[in-house]
């Protein structure tokens, strides 16, 4: 991106409406329909970084970016920092705005195995992993 680019894009973000990721929700169809009501920026349903790098179809779907989905950013979660990386570059190859690391996710089943909000435990190994 140039420099004008990163200026016009912190123009449109400064007022965004932001459709926040939902799990079997926020699908590319739902993303689109939400734009066209007035949503700036898109984040994809959480993505599994296992099931990512495993090459999990349901995965790869999750972050398969449509040619006019482009200000979406792309979330993903787990508890090992180099396999959150590993899937991070995976994730890069739909080219989204951003990607997210979910530490917010207060689900048992996913918490409990220290990704989401489990990394919230240990906010200095959640510093680090970025």
């Amino acid at each position: 991106m140039s420099l004008d680019d990163d200026v016009r894009l912190r123009d449109l973000l400064s007022n965004a409406i932001v459709l926040a990721p939902m799990e079997d929700v926020t699908d590319v169809v739902f993303r689109r329909l939400c734009r066209k009501y007035g949503a700036t920026l898109a984040m994809t349903e959480f993505v599994n970084v296992e099931g990512l790098l495993r090459g999990c179809r349901n995965a790869r779907r999750k972050v398969e970016l449509a040619p006019d989905d482009r200000l979406t950013g792309v979330q993903i979660y787990g508890s090992d920092p180099e396999r959150l990386a590993q899937a991070a570059a995976v994730a890069e190859e739909a080219r989204p705005l951003f990607i997210d690391i979910n530490c917010g996710c207060w689900v048992p089943k996913i918490a409990g195995r220290g990704a989401g909000a489990g990394w919230l435990r240990d906010p200095t190994a959640m510093v680090a992993m970025t």
